[in-house]
């Protein structure tokens, strides 16, 4: 009996997205705050999906209901307020990334906003049953394609060209650093991934699940391990033991694989691959790089045998 409640609690929530014909959309565009009611735009089905375009937008949040609320102000006369306790329960987003053109899971609710890869004029796909969200840039990167660099203790916390990872895979955003024979990172020496203005690349160390189930900083970075690093964290990067080989980084999925071996191979060569094996131990992170030990029903990167994937539990 309490399979078939949770099957038609399931149904119930399908046939309410179907049913959802508007998008109600806030956020940054036209070099412009638009987060408010006032603002925001809306937007209904065309077809089986959502389709709607905004120019330069650099961020945006979506819900199936207003942010505009009628009210009364303190001489009962009528105004709208924003409420976004409302709007926030009902609302749509992800982690969208640094790739484009691609779809990508929606969750819901959704407190965050959704950031564009580049501030760029997009053409944003909605799916009718709110499931998924592709952006489409009308062009390229006008800064041309994302840098990252290694900074850190090692190079005075600046951007020098020694220490930037070369793009081997444009499509998946995967990129490749060689110490070769004259750098090196020291043990305990602190660095972070990042672009050359501290801007939308700015990662450090990532987290993991305690045992009291808070959040935690990894105390050293392991080498050989494929891990998702944490957007602006506080706590730099650290390794236990010196490092003079290759790394690579997935700006798609925020993750990070450094490895003493010179011949390492790319970890996330088939990352949209989805590989099964019954022996080898499997660790969960959510989409927001949070490891976690019991993962419950959503959508997690799950790192298995040096290779990351996405599933759907």
């Amino acid at each position: 009996m309490k399979k078939f409640y949770v099957l038609a609690a399931a149904a119930a929530i399908a046939m309410s997205a179907a049913a959802q014909d508007k998008l109600y959309v806030v956020g940054q565009w036209e070099d412009a705050n638009h987060f408010n009611g006032a603002d925001q735009l809306v937007f209904e089905k065309t077809g089986d999906n959502f389709v709607f375009q905004i120019k330069a937008l650099s961020a945006f949040k979506m819900s199936t209901v207003s942010l505009a609320k009628e009210s009364v102000d303190e001489d009962n006369k009528p105004v709208m307020i924003d409420d976004w306790d409302n709007y926030n329960a009902n609302a749509y987003g992800c982690d969208y990334g640094f790739q484009t053109d691609v779809e990508k899971e929606l969750i819901h609710p959704y407190d965050g906003n959704i950031a564009a890869p580049y501030v760029s004029d997009y053409t944003v796909t909605v799916s009718g049953d709110l499931t998924t969200v592709k952006l489409t840039p009308a062009g390229p990167n006008p800064d041309g394609n994302f840098r990252v660099f290694f900074r850190g203790g090692m190079n005075e916390w600046g951007a020098p060209e020694e220490w930037e990872f070369k793009l081997i895979d444009e499509k998946n955003l995967i990129y490749k650093f060689e110490c070769g024979e004259e750098l090196s990172i020291a043990a305990d020496s602190e660095f972070k991934i990042g672009d050359a203005n501290w801007g939308s690349i700015n990662f450090g160390m990532p987290q993991k699940e305690g045992e009291n189930g808070e959040l935690e900083n990894y105390q050293f970075f392991p080498l050989e391990e494929s891990l998702v690093l944490v957007y602006n964290n506080n706590q730099n990067i650290l390794l236990k033991e010196e490092f003079y080989g290759v790394a690579y980084f997935n700006l798609a999925e925020k993750m990070l694989y450094m490895s003493n071996e010179a011949d390492a191979e790319n970890p996330f060569a088939a990352v949209n691959e989805i590989t099964v094996d019954d022996n080898a131990p499997a660790a969960y992170y959510t989409i927001q790089g949070v490891r976690v030990s019991e993962p419950a029903n959503g959508l997690y990167i799950v790192v298995k045998d040096g290779k990351a994937t996405k599933v759907i539990r």
